[in-house]
């Protein structure tokens, strides 16, 4: 992937125009084509945009970026990229948990939704499991 290879500097002249196309990829509404295509593609941009916070967050408007991914998870059809995404998810979650659950923790009704949806072993490595409710258990 072109995130992870690139060095910051580099990457920051490219991280604009690549995250607004991640995004409108993200938002693009399904017309004509195969449903499952579709739907596997959306998930590709989603995990796309996940690997991007990942390996060029200092290129990047972080805050603003995570939030919008956050709003279009779970990852429910490609279930590789579910995986890496929730893997990503809990990583933020316990390096920077007010970035998924607010300051406050105004947001962890949100965040327990959403593990509601996504906690089944197909979406998520066993160790990312663990991470999930070891954060639960301590919040």
């Amino acid at each position: 992937m072109v995130a992870k290879q690139l060095d910051t500097e580099h990457f920051k002249t490219l991280s604009e125009s690549l995250i607004h196309h991640l995004k409108a990829a993200i938002e693009m509404k399904r017309g004509s084509q195969d449903k499952v295509e579709f739907l596997h593609a959306q998930d590709n941009a989603v995990s796309a945009l996940a690997k991007v916070m990942k390996f060029q967050h200092a290129a990047i408007n972080l805050e603003e970026t995570f939030q919008f991914w956050l709003s279009h998870l779970p990852i429910k059809n490609d279930l590789t990229e579910a995986k890496e995404a929730n893997e990503f998810l809990a990583d933020v979650l316990t390096e920077k948990p007010e970035m998924v659950v607010g300051p406050n923790g105004e947001y962890m009704s949100n965040f327990i939704a959403l593990l509601k949806q996504n906690m089944k072993k197909d979406y998520m490595k066993p160790e990312t499991i663990t991470k999930f409710k070891t954060f639960v258990k301590n919040n």
